[in-house]
């Protein structure tokens, strides 16, 4: 997947080591009894994190730990929605959105974005709202970073409606072009946001295991969701991901992917400013993440390049794809944080071969 974490830089011997020693330290007692939110010593180290990395001021217990992002949504719908209720989701947006979603309630709202990401304007015009799921951060999948203003009035309109945010802060690790704006529950005083991260994106996609920051008055439900449903992480590899945490292994990790995978990406734009030619290079979401978005010159034949890809097994994606009721001119989404040099290899014989098309 080259819209994911490359989990050949991760450092699996030292990872290793760690298990090994959580493995020796574990208690009976710790095996026997598990808490629902998660390891405490873990919340607390990803507490210390977010306020950090992420600007956000939170403690253990308001921390859960989760398997990942797809988890802590589908448990707020759980817990939040009732069939009759509203549910707002970017267009373009993240694809498994809806169907988690849909399980809880039928009343899924596309809500159009705009060059500021989601457009809050539009959602005034929908009563009702009880859930709004975004990417502020770096808007999936065209990658735009909502700016200040457009957050302050995202939480305005939530406080005044009631309604909650699920701020789904899937990649803003992987910064190339300098610091990323705090996150969004940073600036919540209404707390009405429910922050989601994962360490399946900056560590190696089989961990399993992510977290959310969710308002206090909500911890308890989490807790009671997590325990009827029986869904948990293994304790020793939440041991395991505290003490990375704690002696500096995560931050070393996560300032070397950061090197590569900005290397990536400055090839693939390399690549991109060498198909377009004379003609502008209009990308968006470079700044941040996994992929970025291209937007090819008029008449540049958008399809064939998508079929000679899928024929060859470059994986990139139309914006299309990501659509629901909108209309967007043709834009691909190309990944380049796991792709190895031979990927990169055939990613640009074909945009070469594109080109001279």
């Amino acid at each position: 997947m080259a819209r994911s974490a490359d989990a050949s830089l991760f450092p699996m011997e030292t990872w290793r080591k760690g298990l090994m020693a959580s493995a020796q330290r574990v208690t009976p007692a710790q095996l026997a009894h598990e808490d629902p939110l998660g390891w405490y010593p873990l919340r607390e180290q990803i507490a210390r994190y977010l306020g950090a990395a992420r600007g956000i001021a939170c403690d253990a217990g308001q921390v859960v730990v989760l398997t990942g992002i797809r988890d802590g949504l589908d448990l707020s719908a759980r817990l939040l929605l009732t069939p009759q209720d509203k549910v707002l989701v970017e267009d373009p947006g993240y694809l498994n959105a809806e169907p988690l979603f849909s399980q809880y309630t039928r009343r899924i709202v596309p809500i159009a974005i705009d060059e500021h990401g989601f457009s809050v304007a539009r959602a005034r015009r929908q009563r009702g709202a009880r859930l709004a799921h975004v990417t502020p951060a770096h808007q999936s999948p065209t990658g735009v970073t909502m700016p200040v203003s457009r957050r302050l009035e995202l939480l305005d309109w939530a406080a005044q409606t009631g309604c909650w945010i699920l701020d789904d802060d899937y990649d803003s690790e992987f910064s190339y072009d300098g610091a990323p704006l705090a996150a969004l529950k940073s600036l919540d005083g209404a707390d009405r946001v429910l922050h989601f991260g994962s360490f399946n994106k900056t560590l190696f996609n089989a961990l399993r295991i992510g977290y959310a920051v969710v308002p206090r008055s909500l911890a308890p439900a989490f807790a009671r969701a997590l325990y009827v449903t029986g869904r948990s992480c293994s304790v020793i590899e939440q041991m395991t991901l505290a003490a990375f945490l704690e002696d500096g292994g995560f931050a070393r990790h996560v300032r070397k992917a950061r090197s590569v995978y900005a290397g990536r990406r400055d090839r693939v734009m390399a690549m991109l400013r060498e198909t377009v030619g004379a003609a502008p290079l209009r990308v968006s979401g470079e700044q941040t993440g996994f992929h970025l978005v291209w937007w090819p010159p008029s008449g540049f034949d958008v399809a064939a390049l998508l079929v000679r890809a899928r024929e060859r097994g470059v994986g990139i994606q139309p914006v299309a794809d990501f659509c629901r009721r909108v209309s967007w001119p043709d834009g691909v989404v190309i990944g380049y944080s796991a792709r190895q040099d031979a990927d990169l290899d055939r990613l640009e014989a074909l945009l070469r071969e594109a080109a001279r098309r």
